[in-house]
């Protein structure tokens, strides 16, 4: 019997990579604070951001990168730079970037579930399927509507329950 995982996951990757437009400024952000001796720039921030929007929706993905990095060095505590980082790292195949982008969006971005997306995402296509499936039900817990992560969840409870019956079988 042939298997569809790897036909499965490649197909959410490019539905979560398709449909991952940039934050751009006009998203709200959870700024916290600066930590003493951060300067912290919000007003360039956004105005990076919005450069790196336009970059990005022009296909210049190095541009979109870079920018975003300046971005970051404005404004550290703005998880939309670090999101839209985790989004080119996911598109890019650099899964590891991705997930410490991410991961530092979702910390500066608690109730927003798109970072929450891009983690279970990297979980599940590295097999990572019982944490994909937690993550995929933390989506549906900040976003109840998000039929990405519903269907997500049933691959990764899928994936798990086959890979636990070719254990037992073997």
């Amino acid at each position: 019997m042939t298997s569809l995982r790897p036909i499965a996951i490649i197909a959410l990757a490019g539905t979560l990579a398709a449909s991952s437009a940039l934050i751009g400024c006009s998203a709200t952000a959870a700024n916290q604070g600066s930590d003493a001796g951060t300067l912290v720039d919000k007003v360039e921030g956004d105005r990076l951001l919005a450069e790196a929007r336009v970059l990005f929706e022009m296909g210049d993905f190095e541009g979109t990168e870079r920018t975003l990095r300046l971005a970051i060095d404005a404004n550290p505590f703005d998880g939309r730079a670090h999101y839209n980082l985790g989004v080119l790292g996911l598109r890019d195949g650099r899964l590891s970037t991705a997930a410490k982008r991410f991961e530092r969006a979702a910390e500066l971005m608690p109730r927003d579930a798109r970072p929450q997306l891009g983690i279970a995402s990297i979980l599940l296509q590295t097999g990572q399927y019982a944490s994909a499936a937690n993550a995929f039900e933390r989506v549906l817990e900040l976003d109840p509507r998000n039929h990405t992560a519903t269907e997500s969840l049933i691959l990764a409870i899928d994936l798990q329950q086959q890979e636990s019956n070719h254990h037992t079988n073997h």
